[in-house]
Parts: structure tokens; C-alpha cells; sequence
């Protein structure tokens, strides 16, 4: 069995709040270059930056959007998926000042 020291976790904790921070700088970015946006369109572009690590799911990275205070979730949009199926996303923006 693997021990995991307290530097180890330190370090661990570190790299997870740098990939949040980072997530929520592309998440600006991009909300400034394209305006109001799905959570889908975000992590889009998201994974296009990344090299397969970056680990984000619509999920967490609208739980990340959702504690941004420069980002406001303007409103829910409901769509149908290839099967049929409806499903609702939330809409981001960039907060006017």
C-alpha cells in the first residue's frame, strides 16, 4: 500500500488549485472572445488547449464558473440531444461592470 506524506498531499493540493485557476482564466477568456456561452461551448475550447490533461467536465467546470465573481450564469437553455432526448445547460457571461 501507498502512504502519501503531508508534502506529498501539499503538493498535490497545489497542482489542483493551479488547474482550477487556470480553468477559470480560459473560462474568461473565452466568455470575453465569444460572449455568452454553454457550459458545453466552454469546456469545448477548454479541451482544446489542454493535451488531454486538463480533466475538466461540464460538471466541475460549471461549479468553477458558478464561484468565478466575474462570471454570472445568465440564464438555463434547455436543447435535444441525437436521440432525442432534452437536456438543460446553463449560459455564462462575462459580469458588465
Amino acid at each position: 500500500m501507498c502512504e502519501i506524506t503531508k508534502s506529498q498531499s501539499f503538493l498535490n493540493e497545489g497542482w489542483q488549485v493551479m488547474a482550477q485557476i487556470r480553468k477559470r482564466n480560459w473560462c474568461r477568456e473565452f466568455l470575453r472572445e465569444n460572449g455568452p456561452s454553454t457550459t458545453q461551448e466552454v469546456l469545448n475550447y477548454i479541451e482544446k488547449k489542454t493535451t488531454g490533461l486538463g480533466g475538466a467536465t461540464a460538471r466541475s467546470l460549471g461549479m468553477i464558473m458558478k464561484c468565478d465573481s466575474m462570471i454570472r450564469k445568465i440564464d438555463k437553455v434547455t436543447l435535444t440531444g441525437e436521440t432525442g432526448v432534452k437536456y438543460s445547460v446553463n449560459l455564462w457571461a462575462i459580469k458588465e461592470e
